[in-house]
């Protein structure tokens, strides 16, 4: 497969449209049309930027683009940013910084978008201690009796194990 095909194919397996990988990357969406269908050959920023939004090692991208072609996929695995600290007590102010990358298999990754964050405090003990990295999968609702990182009048998050009631949620 041509460098295009294989951004595309990335970014699908991602579940991004060309449009949400043009906000992430920085990259028009027009750019990133015409570099799909093979019209145009990126320069090495634009890789970079492509590489880090669809969440792969650069070096995967340099590489289809001097070959001309990528034969194999990607590695089993894909980086995700770590976005900050949610803490496991008290809730805080929710704040995206980027911490560092973590690894995670494109299997168990498949069909939704996920992110890190480091553990602060110790509410969650044993389980998550205080510096771990848990990798969260971004959604509207969770399961009763799942552990989330819950966001609090769209402010400040926390990580809980969440229970629904008639009326409401606790979170313990």
């Amino acid at each position: 497969m041509n460098l295009g095909e294989y951004i595309a194919y990335l970014r699908r397996q991602r579940g991004l449209s060309q449009r949400m990988l043009a906000q992430t990357s920085g990259i028009s969406n027009a750019t990133i049309s015409r570099i799909e269908a093979g019209g145009v050959n990126p320069d090495t920023k634009t890789l970079s930027s492509l590489a880090a939004a669809l969440q792969v090692d650069a070096a995967y991208l340099f590489e289809a683009a001097g070959n001309g072609e990528q034969d194999e996929l990607p590695a089993k695995t894909f980086r995700i940013p770590v976005l900050g600290k949610v803490t496991a007590g008290v809730p805080v102010e929710a704040i995206e910084e980027i911490l560092g990358y973590e690894e995670l298999n494109n299997d168990d990754a498949k069909g939704g978008q996920y992110f890190g964050l480091q553990i602060s405090g110790d509410s969650m003990e044993p389980r998550m201690l205080a510096g771990d990295v848990v990798i969260v999968r971004r959604q509207n609702d969770v399961e009763s009796g799942k552990i989330a990182v819950v966001l609090v009048e769209n402010e400040s998050a926390t990580v809980k194990k969440l229970v629904k009631h008639e009326n409401g949620i606790s979170l313990i």
